[in-house]
């Protein structure tokens, strides 16, 4: 999903003269767990502000995302599946 709504008022810290893609102070989060970085988030205002276009490959493979740290185990566990099988 690609928003092209404004950015918010406070504009992000910069780094580099480049803005900031995760800012933990800001980050969507659900309770008990840390700040999550939302990818579609930061591709839709990076394409909406012209600075990336993105292609989208089709694929059969399964997809795993790796967000939070408590995931790591289940990442882990999913590729040894994977290379194994």
């Amino acid at each position: 999903m690609v928003h092209n709504s404004s950015p918010p008022s406070d504009e992000p810290r910069r780094r580099r003269g480049r803005p900031r893609a995760f800012d933990p102070e800001t980050a969507p989060r659900e309770e008990g767990k840390p700040p999550e970085l939302l990818l579609p988030e930061v591709v839709g205002q990076a394409v909406a502000a012209g600075r990336a276009r993105i292609r989208v490959v089709a694929s059969n493979s399964r997809c795993i995302g790796l967000t939070h740290p408590g995931d790591l185990p289940l990442v882990r566990k999913l590729v040894a599946e994977g290379l194994s099988g």
